[in-house]
């Protein structure tokens, strides 16, 4: 039996413990409460109490003074400390007078079970200690390691098609296992762990995918039957299960929802058919492979039996003309749409496998970054980032996040095909307005003004378009203005200076000379022109 203790002295957080904490799940029959020490040390010193959770800061005495009484009374339990401050001392007196656990506040409701259910399972073979002989103790205390050391050794294919040797090392090993009986392997795939690394942390995530499973698979939170494979972006689990197939199903959509709920990640789950120790091996990779390229079956649970050979049918391919006629128009509807009732017929037929999403995605691709070339604009750049990357890797996973690739990268792609368009009819429009309006005093500010942007943004864009600084832009066309007027006798330099813009006649000869090479005297000369100033 374990009895558990709440001490704080805000009552409010100790209700909320109280209440929020799934007890009777976690195997605890009673929970009493206390709001200081004392009244602790009298509950401790009266009741049969086994595990403590206790705040540190408290006005009457702090949960670290409650812990070194209690070991200093060589009371039997367990303390898990919670705290609003994560300090390194606190941290330090805390692990040197063994507690469990140390959480800080607020705290998450699910990661608190999952470190309670930790400490439960130790109380648990303190006490079967206790009542164990020596033998016992040694048995009780290593014989999970050593069974799963066992069923690691049988996955890693030590014993494929070898029943003598497995049955050896079943009996070296002293395991209550029987090399003539058939086991069950149940396989789960475990994705989208994204958020879960905020919530519990690697290892923490780990231990609680395993007693999940142990617990709603076996019947047990202790584990000797759960290997993990943690491959980063997703981590493979396997239960060996003594039970037939009829039993499990139930139990595998449960944890499925569990699992969801708990750690807000997607499970699939492939039940393979019974079979002696020296054949799981190649079932287990038979299953894997089932789990890893059977798209259709993502997110479900499924039978080995039931699974589709992972082939391409030739047929099963993106029309890529069509495609290429939709992105030149710029229908990102119209390209979902197909490419989502494309994968559906996929899923209905049992066809939709990693390969074929694979080659989906290298069409789409191929398509969009030749659409991107014609507009000068760098694929590898656009989509050189964390969540196009992210996107990628897990296109291949479901026909969901095939959908949510390609969204983003039409969504991508397609902004920057309509931002550079938008940028050339800025530069045009620019062009137009300095032909329009070149006698006048214009410069980068006014220009930008008149077309609503911001000026830097605007020689930026005229500069990227054009290379040429707008400022040169608005001089070469006065000068080119001037150049023509310079062929009419009756004008007189000084007016043409006024008339193309320029309020200084040095200014304007100056520049004259810079873009031609003569001054506009020369210049008019060298036209054989007879004029008013000749």
């Amino acid at each position: 039996m374990i009895n558990a203790l709440i001490v704080d002295d805000d009552m409010a957080t100790v209700e909320v413990v109280r209440n929020a904490v799934h007890w009777k799940q976690l195997g605890v029959e009673n929970v009493s409460k206390a709001y200081n020490i004392e009244q602790a040390k009298k509950i401790l010193l009266n009741e049969p109490i086994n595990l403590v959770i206790s705040d540190v800061e408290m006005p009457m005495g702090s949960g670290l003074d409650l812990l070194r009484w209690f070991r200093e009374q060589k009371m039997d339990g367990e303390f898990l400390l919670l705290t609003c401050h994560e300090d390194f001392s606190y941290a330090s007196e805390a692990l040197h007078n063994r507690a469990a656990e140390y959480l800080l506040k607020p705290f998450d409701v699910d990661v608190m079970e999952v470190a309670l259910r930790r400490i439960i399972i130790r109380i648990k073979e303190q006490q079967a200690l206790k009542k164990s002989s020596e033998l016992g103790v040694w048995v009780k205390d290593n014989y999970d390691e050593v069974q799963l050391s066992f069923w690691n050794s049988v996955l890693e294919g030590r014993f494929e098609e070898k029943p003598q040797q497995a049955a050896q090392e079943i009996a070296k090993r002293q395991l209550a296992l029987d090399p003539q009986a058939d086991y069950t392997l149940i396989v789960g795939r475990l994705t989208n762990l994204a958020k879960d690394e905020t919530r519990f942390g690697r290892d923490l995530l780990l231990f609680a995918v395993k007693n999940v499973f142990s617990e709603l698979l076996c019947g047990r939170p202790e584990n000797d039957s759960i290997l993990c494979n943690d491959r980063h972006t997703e981590i493979l689990v396997t239960a060996i299960c003594s039970e037939g197939q009829e039993k499990l199903q139930e139990r595998c959509i449960l944890l499925m929802k569990q699992t969801e709920s708990i750690m807000n990640s997607i499970l699939t789950v492939c039940i393979c058919n019974p079979c002696r120790v020296e054949n799981l091996y190649s079932i287990h990779q038979e299953a894997i492979q089932a789990l890893v390229h059977n798209v259709a079956d993502y997110g479900t649970c499924f039978h080995l039996s039931d699974a589709q050979a992972e082939t391409i049918n030739g047929s099963f391919t993106l029309d890529a003309k069509k495609l290429e006629e939709s992105v030149f128009k710029r229908d990102k509807r119209a390209i979902l749409q197909y490419v989502r009732d494309h994968l559906e017929e996929g899923m209905k037929t049992k066809q939709l496998s990693i390969e074929a999403l694979q080659s989906a995605r290298q069409t789409l691709l191929q398509i969009v970054y030749v659409e991107l070339a014609k507009a000068d604009c760098k694929a590898p750049d656009l989509f050189n980032n964390a969540v196009a990357q992210e996107l990628s890797e897990k296109s291949v996973q479901s026909m969901m996040d095939f959908i949510r690739w390609a969204n983003y990268l039409l969504s991508t792609a397609f902004s920057k095909l309509e931002l550079t368009a938008r940028q050339e009819t800025i530069s045009q429009k620019v062009h137009q307005y300095i032909k329009e309006h070149y006698a006048e005093n214009i410069d980068r500010n006014s220009i930008a003004e008149e077309f609503y942007v911001n000026p830097e943004y605007l020689g930026k864009i005229y500069k990227r378009e054009t290379g040429k600084n707008l400022k040169d832009a608005v001089s070469e066309y006065r000068i080119q203005k001037a150049k023509e007027l310079l062929s009419h006798p009756n004008i007189r330099i000084g007016e043409i200076a006024m008339e193309v813009g320029f309020d200084s006649f040095a200014y304007f000869s100056t520049l004259f000379k810079k873009y031609t090479g003569t001054t506009p005297n020369e210049y008019r000369k060298n036209l054989n022109v007879e004029t008013k100033e000749d």
